[in-house]
């Protein structure tokens, strides 16, 4: 058996097909388990976010185990590359989504909306963090950290065909969002706004080769996403916060198609431009 396995690697694009098996069954096995455990733990008599909790316990459970399976517990030491590479797409990432939430705080508090109690927002916060670790040690570290190893990551094509295709996969398991309640127009375009997130987190990992710092960024973006669910009394959660997004089904279908438009090409564009010409950006620093 060892011997078939051996031949079937040796075998010219064998580790490619390989690799993309691998991929996706991590992302089916990660979706199914995920998926499962918060339809039975969304019964439990608890607060929203203390639920939410221990589905990402799970999920950040399943990710490190992605990480060891795929061989790539390497990266939970990388030191990263210089921060000259990638301080520019960082500093605009944290200063964008800090003004917009800004905006969502203080609208907030205009409103009169209520904080939550302290222990149920300490539990969004660590959620949160959470989740950053969960999908970036799965997408960036396991799959990703496979893919830029089957395709070769130091040619330019192997770069673009590893961060395209881990950014297609995050993007998709986010579909299965409809499982938990999400309005399925609001969980495509959520889908389809994640996979460009993850085209752009893909290609800064490749430019930072840092998982720790691709965790605490996936962190702040849901967190400053999800403030007004996670921090105030608003009776708002994850599902219905996407599901609001439902209201485009009532516009014509040309609005559809631009806001897919607007949600994809800024970030193909920005990803494309963050990949030029980093032949060295493949190779961990030491």
């Amino acid at each position: 058996m060892e011997q078939r396995i051996s031949n079937l690697q040796n075998k010219p694009g064998s580790q490619k097909i390989l690799a993309l098996g691998i991929s996706l069954a991590l992302v089916i096995i990660f979706m199914v388990i995920l998926k499962t455990s918060t339809v039975l733990l969304m019964k439990l008599p608890i607060a929203y976010w203390y639920y939410r909790l221990l589905v990402e316990i799970i999920a950040a459970a399943l990710a490190v185990g992605a990480v060891f399976l795929t061989g790539n517990q390497s990266i939970l030491k990388e030191k990263g590359r210089p921060w000259g590479n990638y301080a520019v797409p960082v500093i605009l990432i944290v200063l964008y989504f800090l003004v917009s939430t800004a905006g969502a705080f203080i609208h907030n508090l205009t409103a009169g909306s209520a904080f939550l109690p302290l222990p149920q927002i300490l539990s969004y916060i660590t959620t949160i963090l959470l989740v950053g670790i969960a999908e970036e040690f799965l997408f960036r570290g396991a799959i990703m950290g496979k893919l830029m190893s089957a395709f070769n990551a130091r040619r330019k094509s192997g770069a673009y065909v590893s961060v395209f295709i881990s950014g297609f996969l995050f993007g998709l398991v986010h579909i299965s969002n409809i499982i938990n309640g999400t309005a399925p127009i609001s969980a495509v375009l959520q889908a389809i706004s994640a996979m460009g997130i993850g085209f752009v987190l893909g290609a800064l990992y490749y430019r930072s080769r840092n998982i720790w710092l691709m965790a605490a960024l996936h962190a702040m973006i849901d967190m400053c996403a999800l403030i007004s669910s996670g921090v105030f009394a608003t009776g708002e959660t994850l599902e219905s916060t996407l599901s609001a997004s439902a209201v485009i089904t009532k516009l014509p279908p040309i609005y559809t198609v631009f806001v897919i438009l607007v949600l994809t090409v800024p970030t193909i564009l920005i990803t494309c431009f963050m990949l030029r010409n980093r032949k060295n950006d493949y190779e961990t620093s030491k």
